[in-house]
């Protein structure tokens, strides 16, 4: 199925913010000084949870499209055990730099500052086994680095200054302050933060969205009393779903600019929407357990 196969392209790609390591969640810390560590620690479970429900989509959508399938195509071709080991054998490299980044925050050992030095370390050791490095492929690294880092700085800076700006001018505190004396559940509010952030995810990319609405939401999160990681995780979700929804969904561009030529854009987004649908409800599964974001965090050691 062509729309499936789009869809599950675009969709999959969003776990890449959720499940660590996420320069998004890196954004979030950084703006309101949390624990990296923790935030890290916190997309495990509901990106394992999400890919899950993803993976249970896909298995009955394939039974509903069997039959018709195999009266009109030739037998797929099967694949023993030993063939689908054998072609995960170059994954060993991603297995090491991911159990060395988030193995030595999980356990204590490092930082995620001394995890990110580790995670370099062995990306280079990798590509010296793998007779890859060279002096032109260092010095790509390290522009590609500066250029990133560049990127994201400004983008702090200039969230900084509009967070020091509305907390001067006293915004912050009397929005915060009406906010919390409103006669409403507080889940409701957080509710209604996650359909403003899910609106403007239509169009907006993450880290800007971020930069204009923590100043402000933030304050309000921690004065209602919630646990600002798992409100991080909620936002990263929200993301997810900006990722794929029109009209500015990025994973849509992405695949629509490396699918084949006769595939449209409206393939496409006909492929996506049962995962909008997913990650929604996703979401809110985390929306009323917060304990699913927030269980492993706390069996961290210190």
């Amino acid at each position: 199925s062509r729309s499936l196969t789009l869809g599950t392209v675009a969709a999959g790609g969003t776990l890449g913010i959720l499940i660590p390591p996420s320069g998004i969640m890196i954004l979030y810390c950084i703006l309101t000084e949390e624990s990296i560590g923790r935030m890290f620690m916190a997309g495990v479970v509901p990106g394992i949870m999400i890919a899950g429900m993803m993976s249970i989509y896909i298995f009955f959508a394939r039974l509903g499209k069997r039959e018709s399938r195999e009266s009109t195509s030739a037998p797929s071709e099967k694949f023993s055990w030993n063939e689908l080991l054998a072609a995960l054998k170059g994954t060993w490299a991603f297995i090491l730099i991911i159990a060395a980044v988030l193995g030595t925050i999980y356990t204590g050992i490092a930082t995620p500052t001394e995890a990110a030095g580790l995670g370099a370390f062995f990306s280079l050791v990798i590509a010296a086994i793998y007779r890859k490095l060279n002096w032109s492929s260092l010095m790509n690294s390290l522009v590609s680095t500066v250029r990133v880092s560049t990127f994201i700085f400004f983008i702090i800076f200039g969230a900084l200054m509009f967070g020091f700006l509305l907390a001067n001018l006293g915004i912050i505190r009397e929005l915060s302050n009406w906010v919390v004396s409103l006669p409403v559940p507080p889940l409701m509010i957080i509710m209604a933060i996650q359909l403003i952030i899910l609106v403007l995810g239509c169009f907006m990319d993450p880290a800007g969205i971020m930069v204009v609405t923590m100043p402000i939401f933030f304050p309000i999160v921690k004065g209602l009393g919630f646990d600002t990681i798992w409100f991080g995780i909620l936002f990263t979700i929200n993301a997810e779903l900006g990722n794929i929804t029109p009209p500015m969904g990025l994973n849509l561009f992405v695949v629509k600019s490396v699918a084949p030529d006769d595939v449209q854009m409206t393939d496409i987004i006909r492929g996506i929407v049962p995962y909008v649908g997913i990650l929604a409800f996703g979401l809110g599964i985390v929306l009323v357990f917060p304990q699913i974001a927030l269980w492993l965090p706390t069996m961290m050691i210190k």
